[in-house]
């Protein structure tokens, strides 16, 4: 007994000191030797729409394996997200990192990351390619975690840099050409930190908001500090808009949105606050 009280105090005095902000969009998108004819690698399109979870996806078609000729390729270049503005406090210790790549294919079975990593500017992380192959139905990969650096030493100012992100090149092992698009829709980042009351995961957002519970069964709440919030959409993880509400044009605090009919999954919230779209994600539970 007194084993198990012991194992008990210790989850409780962990989730005390555990503490998220929500996943968000980067704000800069590119791809490498953007620009350069000559240069090796399939150049990816729509780069930009990795920028937000809402169905429309950055895609690059792929030659046959393993023929690469300029931008005729069976590998792609590297498609680059950055900018994630994230304020980690100066005194934190990075503890970790983990990156989400929103992603399928037209041409399933056949398409796998070749390399994935975080770089800040001056250098790149370990490679952190997932092994199984692209699906035809859009798939999140989970990428790092709260205890993995990827093989770099992190500081706060490195991880608040706009030129700190990740980066994906994926790649065709098939003798049969990929033409029809691979596509990735999202990418997100998250920073674990710790302090001296303890380790936080943060995923800077611009303004003070947060979605309370999450998981949710039946309704969510978000919580602001800062500016009213217009209109709030939901889209599934194919990128389809499921429930769309206006709210008042006047600042509330707190808003209220009823998910009492939607599927138990995950699904992403788009908060529109006028000058700027804030995206969440969040999971609907069973109960």
């Amino acid at each position: 007994m007194k084993i198990k009280l012991l194992f008990l105090s210790l989850i409780i005095s962990t989730s005390v000191f555990a503490q998220s902000e929500g996943p968000n969009s980067p704000l800069m998108a590119t791809y490498s030797a953007i620009g350069c004819l000559a240069c090796p690698g399939a150049e990816w399109n729509n780069w930009l729409n990795v920028t937000a979870a809402d169905g429309m996806y950055a895609d690059v078609s792929l030659n046959s394996f393993p023929n690469c000729f300029q931008t005729s390729c069976y590998y792609s270049r590297y498609l680059m997200a950055s900018n994630f503005d994230f304020a980690i406090p100066a005194n934190a210790t990075i503890t970790g990192i983990q990156a989400e790549i929103l992603r399928m294919t037209s041409a399933a079975s056949i398409i796998k990351d070749s390399i994935v990593q975080i770089f800040t500017s001056i250098n790149a992380g370990t490679n952190h390619a997932d092994t199984s192959a692209w699906t035809s139905s859009p798939v999140n990969i989970t990428y790092g975690g709260s205890t993995d650096l990827w093989g770099l030493l992190l500081t706060p100012a490195s991880v608040n840099d706009v030129n700190f992100g990740v980066q994906v090149m994926i790649r065709n092992g098939s003798a049969q050409a990929a033409l029809l698009p691979s596509s990735i829709d999202h990418m997100q980042m998250t920073v674990y930190y710790s302090l001296p009351t303890g380790t936080y995961s943060q995923t800077k957002t611009p303004g003070e908001l947060t979605l309370y519970p999450n998981p949710a069964a039946s309704e969510f709440t978000i919580s602001n500090s800062r500016f009213p919030i217009l209109k709030v959409e939901i889209y599934n993880l194919t990128g389809e808009r499921i429930l769309s509400q206006p709210q008042t044009s006047s600042f509330k605090p707190e808003t209220s949105v009823d998910i009492s009919q939607l599927s138990p999954g995950i699904y992403f919230v788009v908060i529109n606050a006028g000058t700027e779209k804030i995206k969440r994600k969040f999971i609907k539970s069973e109960y």
